[in-house]
């Protein structure tokens, strides 16, 4: 198993969503494996495409915000369509002192008193809830990746689907999902804000936080939605 370790700006995680595509083929690595076992996005998008932990105040991110959950997001989606080869991922730093810390951003920060969940914990915490159990294959009949992107899975022991799709982009984006067999009804959550660079802190922990998605009562026929943008949701299709 390799170790990969990624901190970059938010625009690397959205060009490397296909990652890990064919990579044991294309690297001669049959059978291996690979843990992501740190990655974040720690800045914002540079002049010369160029992240470290040292770059100015003006470039370099204190908390996590709402873009920076939507790269990671994107980054999570190629990994989960690729599970023979990423097995495990992990966002780093996680704990951080608020009060006495040495780098950021960081997942969670704390005070002797109280927690703060950044908006990449929250989206850790979606994908992590709907895991689903094997992933799906999808013919995309319309339209390309970017700046919609997604995964399907399936959860064997209640049967339910998992569609998890981020809209990268500022725009609503036209969706039209149809399913080889016949659900009930369709429900999803979704993580999104009313600006590319909210964030939460200890007097607003939920400015980026999940919540019931609005979706339409489109019946038993083609699920039709408008993603909204700049948001990751995951959409579960109840058999």
């Amino acid at each position: 198993m390799y170790d990969f370790h990624h901190y970059d700006e938010p625009s690397w995680f959205l060009q490397h969503f296909d990652q890990w595509d064919n990579w044991q083929e294309a690297t001669n690595s049959t059978n291996v494996t690979v843990i992501i076992s740190e990655y974040q996005v720690i800045s914002i998008d540079t002049p010369d495409g160029v992240a470290s932990f040292s770059s100015p105040p003006s470039q370099k991110l204190f908390f996590p915000e709402l873009f920076s959950a939507i790269a990671e997001g994107v980054y999570q989606l190629g990994a989960e369509r690729n599970p023979n080869v990423v097995r495990m991922m992990a966002l780093a730093p996680v704990l951080a002192n608020y009060n006495n810390y040495e780098s950021s951003p960081n997942t969670v920060a704390y005070t002797t008193n109280d927690t703060l969940p950044s908006a990449s914990y929250w989206q850790q915490w979606l994908f992590s809830h709907w895991r689903g159990t094997q992933t799906l294959p999808v013919l995309n009949t319309l339209g390309a990746l970017n700046p919609l992107w997604w995964v399907a899975l399936i959860d064997e022991p209640s049967g339910a689907v998992y569609l998890k799709v981020i809209n990268s982009g500022n725009n609503a984006v036209p969706l039209s999902v149809n399913i080889d067999a016949p659900y009930t009804t369709v429900n999803g959550t979704i993580l999104t804000s009313g600006n590319l660079n909210d964030y939460n802190f200890f007097n607003n922990k939920t400015a980026v936080y999940p919540r019931p998605a609005n979706l339409p009562d489109n019946g038993s026929g083609p699920f039709k939605w408008d993603v909204p943008p700049f948001s990751s949701t995951v959409l579960q299709f109840n058999m």
